[in-house]
């Protein structure tokens, strides 16, 4: 948190470096005063600066008077400015976390497994800054991510302000609004929690924001800490109080608590424990600075803090239970004298912490603008008063209107505390990666590092991942956040979370006799496929497939309303993502121009990929839908439908093509190893008709699939042995030197090509919705338990193979990695002939999906009568098999390259993953017949969701015709 950070610390967060030769007032710390002191600026290409003043500084913390900057800080000091950074208002969302996590044993257990890799990072970062000689933690950034990442990172910090700062104008209200209540029991307008926040904040907040500098607030941070210590304090003595409810309701709680509960805690240790991009700023200002004396600084911080919130999350747990609010304090009586004391501290100290954090925010914006518009400092200078009116009005009016609206703390710690997990896992985890690879010679020290960073970067990713998608689902529920692994059976109606009237305006359907058709449903069991009768709407236009797959679970004695648990659930889902796509993850990071670029790309990809996830139960839910086609019938009407069945039909043509090239492109390499000069019979085409008509058509014939009912299990595997492999490879010294990756730098334009790849790899959508139907106790929010653990464990996979493919190959990795590899590599051609083996079984799956949606156009298309198409059924599908199967092989024999499929492949994903969820949200909100503003915001966001689907698939579908045309990939 940013909240008490002191002068110098914050200037030193806004360190920018844009003119050479100028001068500038620079803000250093002190405990009794603050000085400005003249120091010269330094140059950079893509520096942003927050103002024209901070456009030429260089800030780092400095004690005035006898010019002793030499000897820095003395650890004691050091300590308390780490403490000072991290202890604030987050204390008061601690009891909580607590209840949420079901008890102080897990909470405590959560907490300290959380901080041991919390002060890991501190260190990290202390390392890179030795490293490098950097004052802050955008130099850090800066040297080791490059410049692109910097401005990257500085978008980042300014949501992490804005989301700040509406958290403590939330907090200003929530404590007004008690102290409104104490004055008059029945409080008047100029009482309410509306008014009296909107006046706090415009009479007192507002003022502190709009000057340049911020030296009047110097010494908030101290007031940070006695405030928190504080609310500590008044936790512990109303317990002793007698205000706490008896055991007997504790053991009741207790029982009925699920494990799941504890994620939702995350974002609030996150958020209270988060400083560690100040705390660069406090290690380049340590007497004899050194990585070993900062682990010291950090160990006292941290344990200070740790007893603080441990303190007041236990005694104000034991006081409320899991009845206790968001914030502590307004689970108190309002006639309290001592509380409201509290609350008043509380309120004057946000009011400088609210100040020091929209300063920074507005900082980091004036750089951004500045930098996009080349602005020059002669030109900025001028208008920079100006400039920083208007944003300051801006930043503070548009954060004011969403305080006013959201009246629980925890939407905003929820949000926040998903980007604290950046700054504290992420970043630490991709710069302890990128500082190990510089190294001419892999140690087993180093190597294990590297292990270490991939680590955070994946946990960073999860912890992000799980808080933002987790707080828009909240809101979208309607629910309190701590309800969203509650244990409840849905309503059969699936429609539980719409009140009588919205039901009637959402189901109003025109009268439509029903017929039944046959729907193709694949158990998962491993015991049988049977196809059952489905009733389905007969409209004028309602093509619904004959062939639409539903996945259910049948043990033969009718228990499907038992459903599948979470975990089974949620390998469904791996199953459904991982496979042939891994193999050209290697490819996305080199195309990317890097590990950092990539993840970035993927981070952000992965959340709209998992809120898609979310969009689809949660329409699944509302129309009782069993699969993705029930859906869009549903919603967008059996037109859409229609159009549905020729995507589908589309991509699983281009998976066909590219399963059959990706045959090729393993056996091709086996062949060398067999025969160092093959003739025909080894070389890749002979092979790759050989193997799909002698094994993968045989698959494809049947009309079900019972021979492949544990092919999802193979591929998980498979996708897992290849990632080892290439972490294998890597260690064993198989990489490129430090050089050879500073001369393949890329333009940043061919990160675009990196996203289809991206979308195939994660596109399970289609399937996820039958995995939504068949879950046991099937919600919106246990759902989202599955899907955050299952994208957790597919991302984690591919940034291994991913990572360590780049780092053996760099730009030269080919689109299939296996294909990089010698032919004569015992492991590799293990791998090979596995990934064989499960593409055959992908395949035969992808084949009967499309032959299926084919069929149902056919026999919508002509009216086919469904007693005739009963009959003719076992021809129509061997002639639409043997075509498709023919020119399916005919375009892999000639296509040798399976990025070009990929790429196909990928737009189309896209569609799956952004296009159709979004248009869904887009008209379930419109079918309410009042449109709040929350139903407003998620029509804006269905409406990114459908440009970004839009934009992704047209920059695929030209970009693989435009490099088709040039005859080169990733050009």
């Amino acid at each position: 948190m940013t909240h008490s950070l002191d002068l110098s610390e914050q200037q030193a967060l806004l360190d920018k470096r844009n003119l050479q030769g100028s001068r500038y007032e620079s803000p250093y710390y002190s405990g009794s005063e603050v000085t400005m002191l003249n120091q010269p600026g330094a140059t950079s290409d893509l520096d942003t600066t927050s103002s024209a003043g901070v456009f030429k500084s260089r800030s780092v913390i400095q004690r005035p008077g006898e010019n002793h900057y030499a000897e820095g800080l003395p650890i004691w000091r050091a300590a308390l400015l780490v403490v000072n950074s991290a202890l604030g208002a987050g204390i008061l969302n601690f009891p909580q976390a607590y209840a949420q996590c079901g008890g102080i044993t897990t909470a405590l257990t959560a907490q300290m497994s959380l901080l041991v890799f919390i002060t890991g990072a501190f260190l990290i970062l202390a390392y890179c800054a030795e490293n490098h000689g950097s004052q802050n933690f955008q130099e850090i950034i800066r040297e080791v991510l490059g410049p692109g990442a910097y401005i990257l990172t500085q978008i980042v910090i300014m949501l992490y302000m804005y989301g700040s700062t509406v958290a403590y104008m939330i907090l200003i209200g929530d404590q007004l609004e008690k102290v409104g209540e104490a004055i008059d029991s029945t409080p008047g307008w100029y009482l309410s929690r509306e008014f009296l926040m909107c006046a706090m904040c415009i009479l007192f907040l507002l003022p502190l924001c709009l000057p340049k500098t911020l030296k009047v607030l110097s010494y908030s941070s101290a007031l940070g800490t006695v405030g928190a210590l504080f609310v500590c304090i008044v936790t512990a003595i109303k317990y002793f109080d007698g205000h706490h409810i008896d055991s007997k309701d504790y053991v009741e709680i207790e029982e009925s608590w699920n494990w799941t509960q504890a994620f939702a805690a995350i974002p609030i240790i996150c958020f209270g424990f988060q400083c560690h991009v100040p705390s660069v700023a406090v290690y380049a200002e340590l007497k004899r600075a050194s990585v070993p004396r900062f682990g010291i600084v950090v160990v006292i911080a941290m344990a200070i803090c740790t007893t603080a919130y441990t303190i007041t999350a236990s005694f104000g747990y034991l006081t409320f239970g899991t009845s206790v609010k968001s914030d502590v304090l307004l689970s108190y009586p309002s006639n309290d004298i001592l509380v409201n004391i509290a609350r008043v501290t509380i309120c004057l100290i946000v009011l400088s912490t609210g100040a020091f954090v929209v300063f920074c925010g507005r900082s980091c914006l004036e750089g951004l603008y500045l930098a996009a518009f080349r602005m020059p400092p002669t030109l900025a200078e001028i208008y920079e008063k100006r400039r920083r009116i208007i944003q300051t009005l801006v930043w503070f009016g548009s954060a004011l209107i969403i305080a006013v609206y959201v009246k629980n703390i925890q939407y905003a710690i929820a949000l926040i505390g998903g980007l604290a997990a950046l700054f504290i896992f992420f970043y630490p985890g991709i710069c302890l990666v990128q500082e190990m690879v510089q190294y001419p010679v892999l140690t087993m020290k180093r190597k294990l590092l590297i292990l270490l960073g991939l680590w955070y970067v994946v946990v960073g990713v999860f912890l992000f991942a799980d808080s933002e998608v987790f707080a828009i689902m909240q809101d979208i529920k309607g629910g309190t956040y701590f309800s969203r692994y509650s244990k409840f059976r849905a309503p059969e109606n699936m429609n539980h979370s719409l009140n009588l009237l919205e039901k009637e305006a959402l189901l109003e359907k025109n009268g439509v006799p029903n017929g039944h058709h046959e729907c193709t449903v694949i158990h998962y069991n491993n015991s049988r496929d049977n196809v059952i009768g489905k009733p389905v709407a007969n409209g004028d236009r309602d093509t619904i497939s004959a062939s639409c797959t539903v996945i259910q679970r049948s043990d033969g004695s009718g228990h499907f309303s038992k459903g599948i648990p979470i975990w089974r659930a949620t390998l469904l889902v791996v199953n459904s993502a991982l496979g042939a796509g891994i193999l050209n993850f290697p490819q996305a990071y080199a195309q990317a121009g890097g590990i950092f670029t990539t993840l970035i790309i993927h981070m952000c990809l992965l959340v709209f990929i998992t809120g898609a996830f979310l969009i689809l139960a949660y329409c699944a839910e509302n129309h009782g839908s069993h699969n993705f086609q029930e859906i869009i019938g549903a919603v967008l009407g059996p037109r859409a439908c229609v159009a549905t069945e020729i995507v589908i039909t589309l991509y699983m043509f281009g998976c066909t093509v590219a399963y059959m090239i990706l045959i090729g492109d393993q056996l091709e390499k086996v062949g060398e190893a067999i025969d160092s000069t093959p003739g025909w019979y080894l070389r890749r085409k002979f092979l790759t008709g050989v193997t799909s008509l002698v094994f993968l058509l045989p698959l494809c014939l049947p009309k079900t699939l019972k021979v492949l009912s544990y092919s999802s299990f193979c591929g998980t595997f498979g996708a897992f042995f290849v990632s080892m492999v290439t972490a294998i490879k890597y260690f064993e010294g198989h990489h490129t030197d430090r050089k050879e990756f500073e001369e393949i730098e890329l333009p940043w334009t061919t990160t675009f090509s990196s996203v289809p790849i991206i979308c195939f790899a994660f596109q399970c959508h289609v399937q996820s919705v039958a995995v939504y139907a068949e879950l046991k106790r099937a919600s919106v929010p246990r759902f989202g338990i599955v899907v955050v653990i299952a994208m957790t464990i597919c991302s984690t996979v591919y940034i291994i193979t991913g990572t360590f493919g780049y780092l053996t190959f760099g730009t030269n990795v080919e689109s299939d990695v296996l294909k990089s590899y010698p032919s004569n590599d015992i492991l590799v051609n293990i791998a090979r002939v596995t990934m064989c083996l499960i593409v055959l079984t992908s395949a035969a799956v992808v084949v009967f999906c499309g032959r299926s949606s084919l069929d149902g156009l056919y026999v919508a298309a002509f009216s086919v009568p469904p007693t005739k198409a009963g009959k003719d059924e076992k021809q129509r599908r061997i002639i639409e098999i043997l075509l498709w199967f023919g020119l399916s092989l005919i375009i892999s024999l000639c296509v040798q390259d399976v990025l070009y499929a990929i790429t196909f492949v990928g737009g189309l994903a896209a569609l799956f993953i952004f296009f159709y969820p979004g248009m869904c949200l887009v008209q379930e909100m419109l079918q309410y017949p009042v449109l709040t503003l929350t139903r407003k915001l998620l029509i804006s966001l269905g409406a990114c969701y459908v440009v970004i689907g839009v934009f992704l698939f047209a920059d695929s579908e030209v970009f693989a015709i435009l490099e088709d045309i040039k005859g080169k990939v990733g050009s």
